[in-house]
C-alpha cells in the first residue's frame, strides 16, 4: 500500500481531524483518507439525466421487471 506524507497542515485543520476521527473512532490516518475519499467521490462528474418519451407508472415498471424474468 502507497504512503503519502502532507506537510505544513495548519494546527487549526490538523485539530480539527484529530477531533472528528475520535468522534467517528478512527485514527486520523484512517479518517483522512475517508474524507479525501468522500470529497473525490463528491467532486465525480455525473451524467446528464435523460428524458424518456414513455410514462414511468406502475404499469411500466411491471412490464419492465416481468420483460427481466427469463
Amino acid at each position: 500500500m502507497a504512503s503519502l506524507l502532507i506537510k505544513n497542515i495548519p494546527e487549526t485543520l490538523r485539530r480539527r481531524l484529530q477531533k472528528t476521527a475520535k468522534q467517528h473512532r478512527r485514527s486520523m490516518n484512517q479518517h483522512a483518507i475517508h474524507c479525501i475519499a468522500d470529497a473525490l467521490d463528491a467532486s465525480a462528474v455525473l451524467p446528464k439525466p435523460i428524458r424518456i418519451q414513455v410514462p414511468f407508472d406502475n404499469k411500466f415498471v411491471n412490464r419492465a421487471k416481468r420483460q427481466a424474468r427469463p
